[in-house]
């Protein structure tokens, strides 16, 4: 038995040990191999290590590493100095800075260029030049797909929706994924079918992911495990880590990028509706702002498009004033105030309703009513002021008020016939609790079983399970998530038909069938939808919703 053996063997030699470790800090440090050096990261980081045995936690407590203390263990100054000094993670050097500006500017992107909801073409603008060019330093390939990844997981989670064919944003739950730190937000994003214990330990495992530098290619799996022993999480695959941007190769070295909340304190914000600064922000830029260049600093720019979003959003001028206020280190510039001002004086001139009724004040009500291009949308004009107009034909009378300068009337209000809004594809798993608060999972454990029990049907029972039907109420809303309305159903069948996704169709009778929908052929008495095995008369469809990825057949 060594000298040192005998040593950490005896509980007597406790001062001899230390002075010991003292003298012999290095050769201490080579001999502490992968296996202590990773149980002692993952009892100072606070994770669970749920492989640890009795026999490693004595090893431990006999080397003077740990302590037990009301049921847990905490590192003793030995250990501590083995966690801080171990190269568990690479060698230290200085790397390039993390964009925390990457989702915000994403976000504020997608809604500020009133984006198509079709895949065919967001996909294509986050493709673009318009929008890799806002990041200068990012490889063009990696921030692409960093985006069409993130925007598909923020579609599944209910941040981004589809409005009207366009791409909106719901305020609250944007507010909740954004406040999350961000190896949560890499963690919903890259692995959105996680129960919540996995996804926290794959966030665990993003957040040791950021501490790797200086490491050889050829030796990364050597790291991989040691982030797998303490956080009980593989990282197999890195290439979408390279296109977020946490880790980065070069001259066969990789090494992660370094996160900065460094505040931003001393914003500029300019007479040309400009705004400027470095460092980190939680104010919502994104709902208020249009995103210019992320590089050693941020740039936004306010325009007449980027306020309506917001206003649309809720937010009144003196909370718009006072977010911009707590970033700039100036005063608000008074051309700023006043436009402002004035944009939300344009906007709040005319508001729609669901029904559809268009509400205005006198002078525009006369305007309005002078549009022949408006007049074949109008219902009913029941006074002066009001207007009753067509709510399947709404996308192109807003189109009307938008070329006749009607431009800053915002999103209709009210329960939403054109396209209710659709569940997150993994709502069957728990919503993080950041996001708890905002949302609800749209059926009680009870209520589920009791769906259960009252489904004969596989396929039936298979939608109660994915949480796609969660209700038996069908009297004014369907059980599926697309609405009953027929109009609606007419939009549905079509989009399913150009994104080729299957539709859940639920008869009149009652048959319920998963089918591909092929097209819609117009009859003498009704329209006839043709699906791969069968034909319906729509008008007898009770129910119909476009279906989540994941449920493709009876099967």
């Amino acid at each position: 038995m060594s000298y040192l053996s005998r040593l950490y063997t005896s509980s007597d030699n406790e001062k001899e040990l230390d002075s010991y470790m003292h003298e012999h800090e290095l050769e201490l440090l080579m001999a502490t191999d992968d296996k202590t050096s990773s149980l002692l990261s993952a009892i100072a980081l606070g994770y669970s290590f749920d492989k640890i045995s009795p026999n490693d936690t004595s090893m431990l407590e006999a080397k003077g590493f740990i302590k037990k203390v009301e049921d847990e263990y905490i590192l003793l100054e030995r250990g501590k100095r083995i966690v801080s000094d171990y190269p568990l993670f690479g060698e230290y050097q200085k790397t390039r800075k993390y964009p925390l500006s990457f989702f915000p500017i994403l976000i504020a992107s997608t809604i500020s260029k009133e984006l198509s909801s079709r895949a065919t073409h967001w996909t294509r603008y986050f493709a673009s030049d318009f929008f890799t060019n806002i990041f200068p330093s990012r490889d063009k390939e990696e921030l692409s797909r960093a985006a069409i990844t993130s925007v598909r997981a923020l579609l599944d989670l209910g941040v981004l929706r589809d409005n009207l064919g366009r791409m909106t944003i719901r305020k609250d739950s944007s507010l909740s994924f954004m406040s999350l730190r961000e190896e949560d937000k890499l963690s919903w994003i890259l692995y959105p079918n996680f129960t919540d214990i996995e996804r926290e330990k794959a966030a665990k495992a993003i957040n040791l992911l950021f501490r790797l530098r200086g490491i050889k290619e050829d030796e990364i799996d050597i790291y991989l495990s040691r982030i797998e022993a303490i956080t009980g999480f593989r990282i197999d695959n890195l290439n979408p880590f390279y296109d977020f941007n946490v880790l980065y190769r070069e001259d066969g070295i990789i090494n992660a990028t370094e996160i900065d909340y460094t505040p931003a304190e001393d914003g500029i914000l300019s007479s040309d509706f400009t705004l400027s600064y470095s460092g980190y922000t939680d104010s919502p830029l994104y709902l208020l702002c249009q995103p210019e260049k992320a590089d050693v600093t941020v740039l936004w720019t306010l325009t007449r498009k980027s306020l309506k979003s917001a206003f649309s959003l809720g937010y009144k001028p003196a909370e718009i004033k006072e977010i911009l206020n707590s970033i700039s280190r100036e005063a608000l510039p008074d051309t700023l105030d006043a436009r402002i001002d004035g944009w939300y004086e344009s906007f709040s001139s005319l508001t729609a309703e669901r029904g559809v009724i268009l509400t205005s004040d006198s002078r525009n009500a006369k305007m309005l009513d002078s549009l022949p291009l408006l007049k074949i949308h109008i219902l009913s004009h029941p006074s002066e002021n009001i207007f009753i107009m067509n709510p399947s034909t709404e996308e192109e009378w807003r189109r009307v008020l938008q070329f006749s300068g009607f431009d800053m009337l915002g999103e209709t209000k009210g329960w939403e016939m054109h396209r209710p809004e659709r569940e997150p594809e993994f709502v069957k798993y728990a919503v993080p609790a950041p996001l708890k608060a905002k949302r609800e999972v749209p059926f009680s454990k009870n209520l589920r079983k009791m769906l259960l029990a009252s489904s004969g049907n596989k396929l039936r029972r298979m939608l109660v399970e994915s949480g796609f039907i969660f209700t038996e109420d069908a009297k004014e809303f369907v059980e599926t998530v697309e609405g009953l309305y027929y109009q609606e159903k007419l939009r549905t069948i079509n989009e399913s038909i150009i994104e080729n996704d299957n539709l859940y169709i639920e008869t009149a009778k009652g048959t319920i069938t998963i089918d591909k929908p092929l097209s819609i052929e117009k009859n003498e008495d009704c329209l006839t939808l043709i699906t791969d095995s069968r034909s319906y008369n729509v008008d007898k469809i009770w129910k119909v919703g476009r279906l989540p990825g994941y449920i493709k057949s009876l099967d």
